[in-house]
């Protein structure tokens, strides 16, 4: 039986070896802790901007960068580091929600 992390990643490996266009990653990344969370971070904003990850070869090369569909995740946390490695952010709540420091942060 796998451990729930082991569990995490293999589902984010899953959705990487798919191909997808939009990744929306709900506190999956929390399970992982802060340090396994950032590098999986930095692997989808590579993925972000290259518009294709270099391990995955045939569709890294299979055609020039400008004509590969972008690539978008979307994800919610409550650990730090997560949310200031974001590149934006979006909060959905009250007023008061956001002023207590509860809600979620996307």
């Amino acid at each position: 039986m796998l451990s729930q992390t082991n569990r995490a990643l293999l589902t984010i490996a899953r959705a990487l070896l798919s191909s997808a266009d939009l990744f929306l990653i709900c506190n999956l990344l929390d399970i992982l802790g802060p340090e396994l969370g950032m590098h999986v971070m930095s692997v989808l904003k590579v993925l972000t901007k290259t518009r294709s990850l270099q391990e995955l070869a045939t569709e890294h090369d299979s055609s020039p960068p400008h004509l590969k569909k972008m690539k978008t995740v979307i994800f919610s946390t409550k650990l730090k580091e997560l949310h200031n490695a974001a590149d934006n952010e979006m909060f959905l709540g009250t007023l008061e929600d956001e002023q207590a420091g509860a809600g979620s942060l996307v």
